[in-house]
């Protein structure tokens, strides 16, 4: 009985490869890069627009109200309370909040650099806009969407010779997508100038935090980039060692329910809008239903279909409390055994998995001197403070090398049945010769 239990419910065992993987067989990290500040004060000043709808109640324009209506999707939540009730509950269109962001927000040479593998080229060459939960973000290295989300879209940029499964076509090169580090080091990796120009960016918004969140991924899946992220401040450089972690499944475990093996394959788990199943694109498309559900409507940023309302400004509220909300009803039903339902998450990680943990150093980088060492006049704030800040940032495998891990069974068929019959000779000296002679005895 007691291995009859440990077969039905522990039958896998992770194990390390035999073998080290080089990192070139493997991509880069897919990175998206948000920055803190929002808005450019040229183009919207959301200060004066919040303060002055606050104490004065004042009509705003059309161009006011659309641009607050997309300024309140994602400014931190403690400075919207009094707002957002001074609004109309419309439900807002999408499109029309990703053009209003847009037109606010900061462009590509107010922010970067770049180089790549010590190739330094416009950050447009690397970098991909994308629409997260923050707002507008820039991606390196994620795979395109007509591979990523399912709709049909007719015009393909980039060929694809890699998935996660699989890893890359035994006929790729060098410089295939998504790319992929040579080696270990600095100079194999990706190299940003990070820049913010003071006078311009609005600083209620986001409260008093500056700089950039990073968040780091699997090419095939969307960042999860307000829970799961690096801040990144101004004023410093900082080198990102990134260690990557790799588990597998053997494909003797396919005969195993899923909550035996603790994971899905890609033909298992079936998601609405995304291609390929991994635990994080389970988890935003679980969140996007429940909020479907419980606020009758989505987040600008959420995975939906045509039809689907988004939120408006008075949903706000109902929406930032549903991930906990959510969490808060599966842990409870996962302590009382119950079934899970369409509603609920049920997200196993994939049972082919790549994450990429990262060991940061950082470091005092003093730009007003480097810079003022040959710039006569450094642009400066009112204040006679530096109107610019700048962060260094190294992003690169820190070893050339690493060990992957392996679910395989514990026990097999052939396993457990040896193990049954060396217990049943133990102690009951049974063997096949006095099992026929009992045969024989009992129909003589």
């Amino acid at each position: 009985m007691n291995t009859w239990e440990k077969w039905e419910t522990n039958p896998v065992i992770v194990s390390f490869n035999e073998k080290f993987t080089p990192v070139w067989q493997i991509p880069f990290p897919a990175i998206t890069i948000c920055p803190e500040r929002k808005f450019m004060q040229n183009k919207f000043n959301y200060t004066d627009v919040l303060l002055a709808l606050n104490s004065t109640s004042r009509n705003l324009t059309e161009k006011e109200s659309l641009y607050l209506n997309a300024a309140l999707q994602v400014c931190e939540m403690d400075v919207l309370v009094e707002v957002y009730l001074n609004l109309s509950n419309t439900k807002p269109n999408a499109s029309d909040i990703i053009t209003a962001l847009k037109e606010m927000r900061p462009e590509y040479y107010d922010l970067f650099e770049c180089a790549w593998e010590n190739k330094k080229q416009h950050c447009g060459h690397y970098f991909d806009e994308i629409i997260t939960e923050e707002g507008l973000c820039y991606n390196f290295n994620s795979l395109d969407p007509n591979y990523m989300y399912k709709e049909e879209v007719k015009d393909k940029k980039v060929i694809i010779e890699w998935s996660l499964e699989n890893g890359y076509h035994s006929e790729s090169g060098e410089n295939t997508f998504p790319r992929r580090g040579l080696g270990a080091g600095t100079k194999a990796g990706l190299f940003l100038m990070l820049f913010g120009l003071m006078n311009h960016y609005d600083k209620l918004c986001r409260g008093p935090i500056d700089g950039f969140k990073i968040s780091f991924h699997s090419p095939d899946e969307t960042a999860d980039i307000s829970n799961q992220f690096i801040q990144v401040p101004y004023g410093q450089q900082i080198l990102i060692a990134v260690k990557p972690k790799i588990i597998t499944t053997s494909e003797r475990l396919r005969f195993y329910k899923p909550k035996a093996r603790q994971c899905y394959f890609q033909d298992e788990r079936y998601l609405r809008f995304f291609k390929f199943y991994t635990q994080t694109n389970c988890e935003i498309e679980c969140l996007a239903n429940y909020t479907l559900h419980k606020c009758k409507c989505v987040k600008f940023s959420m995975p939906r279909s045509q039809n689907t309302p988004i939120c408006g400004p008075t949903d706000i509220e109902c929406y930032y409390e549903d991930a906990n909300s959510l969490l808060r009803q599966q842990l409870l039903k996962g302590y009382k055994g119950e079934v899970l339902h369409d509603l609920d998450c049920d997200c196993l990680p994939a049972c082919t998995s790549i994450t990429y943990e990262t060991e940061i150093t950082q470091a005092h980088y003093n730009f007003v001197s480097h810079y003022g060492a040959f710039l006569k006049d450094m642009p400066t704030t009112d204040n006679n403070t530096p109107a610019v800040e700048m962060t260094k940032l190294y992003i690169f495998f820190k070893e050339a090398q690493f060990l992957t891990s392996k679910r395989s069974e514990l026990y097999g068929t052939t396993d457990f049945l040896a193990n049954c019959g060396g217990l049943l000779g133990l102690f009951m000296g049974f063997s096949l010769l006095s099992f026929m002679e009992l045969i024989y005895f009992c129909t003589l």
